[in-house]
């Protein structure tokens, strides 16, 4: 263990000593995972991220690729996908992370402002980084050292934001994500296609309306969407309204009918035969009870 690793360890475990498990935000757009529930499965949308991993580990799978991400490990992820994670924890050692949101133009920004360098092709939204250098790992270490220190984070945090997204150009991943971040790129594309899924995933988007926003004939969008998210844009879809529609059965405690109808579906049955293939148990009437396991959805 890295002595930047364990200062960091030794931090958030004061940290988040007397807290309870989930997700603290003790800084914008930076984030604490604690969690000593093991084995249960999570469903939301990622969005562009940089997980490290402190303790324990998460399986993450977006469609049918999957990253088993241990401590030590670092997940990014590079544009809005809707994920499967289960955590590896326990009451002796909790599931403990951090995250830093990725801000895909400053990459390109920051790319630009290094000079010239080779861009490989963008690959998928999805990236493991096996072994993080001490540099971003110090660079991660000064981010969760602000955390409590709101004056002297809103000084040096911008600073330290950009530095991370230029470790990050450095390292191994650094000529993919140069692909990823140019605006010509099948990346960039493909999110705003994305973008319009996520704004208005409750309307009928036929493919060839999402492959105009990304610029591409329709089959040439259809192949670069699923090679970059895994999942095709009907799958994409999807997923939006299933996990809106939980959304609204659990916080706001819309009936299974009503959540539906307002995520798009036009018959409530199909809805249930999606939930119950996705999250592995039909919708409840009533109180809306949270799926421990789930499956993915076709």
């Amino acid at each position: 263990m890295t002595e930047p690793f364990a200062t960091m360890v030794q931090l958030l475990n004061r940290f988040a000593a007397d807290g309870d498990d989930g997700i603290s935000m003790p800084l914008p757009g930076f984030a604490v995972m604690r969690h000593r529930e093991p084995g249960r499965v999570r469903q939301e949308v990622y969005m562009p991220v940089l997980c490290l991993v402190l303790q324990g580990a998460k399986q993450v799978a977006v469609g049918e690729e999957a990253h088993l991400v241990g401590a030590g490990q670092a997940l990014l992820v590079s544009m809005e996908v809707p994920v499967t994670a289960s955590m590896d924890a326990s009451e002796a050692q909790p599931y403990l992370a951090v995250a830093v949101d990725l801000d895909v133009a400053l990459l390109d920004e920051v790319a630009r402002q290094g000079g010239e360098a080779e861009a490989l092709p963008s690959g998928g939204a999805i990236a493991l980084l096996d072994r993080p250098c001490d540099r971003l790992l110090d660079c991660l270490g000064r981010i969760v050292a602000l955390s409590g220190r709101p004056q002297e984070a809103a000084v040096l945090l911008p600073g330290l934001r950009r530095e991370l997204h230029y470790l990050l150009l450095l390292g191994p991943l650094g000529p993919a994500l140069r692909g990823r971040a140019r605006p010509d790129s099948h990346h960039r594309r493909i999110g705003r296609a994305v973008a319009l899924l996520r704004s208005a995933f409750h309307e009928p988007l036929p493919v060839v309306t999402l492959a105009h926003a990304a610029g591409m004939s329709a089959s040439a969008f259809h192949y670069h969407f699923k090679a970059v998210t895994h999942l095709s844009p009907r799958q994409y879809q999807k997923q939006l309204r299933l996990l809106e529609a939980r959304r609204l059965m659990r916080m706001e405690g819309a009936s299974a009918r009503n959540a539906a109808f307002r995520v798009g579906y036009a018959s409530p049955q199909q809805f249930t035969r999606d939930h119950a293939r996705h999250f592995g148990v039909p919708p409840r009437r009533g109180l809306y009870v949270e799926p421990e396991h789930a499956v993915a959805a076709e």
